[in-house]
């Protein structure tokens, strides 16, 4: 699955780094593998990074409101 990316590159699609950034606003390991799992149902080839980021909040804000504060701030 390809992703892509703002400055328009494709990439493949790695889960690993929506498990890293939600640990860096505060989620567990559990539920940031969780979380990954669901986004990874809900991908499509050529999603691109912004829609992946709302699939990520929309689960932040439904399991953990604080992070998804914290997410909304939080840019790589």
């Amino acid at each position: 699955m390809k992703v892509k990316k703002r400055d328009g590159k494709l990439e493949n699609f790695d889960k690993n780094k929506i498990i890293r950034c939600c640990k860096r606003v505060g989620v567990k390991e559990g539920l940031a593998n969780d979380i990954a799992n669901v986004v990874e149902t809900e991908i499509y080839d050529g999603i691109t990074t912004t829609q992946i980021r709302a699939f990520v909040l929309k689960e932040l804000e439904r399991k953990n409101s604080k992070a998804a504060v914290n997410f909304r701030n939080y840019r790589k």
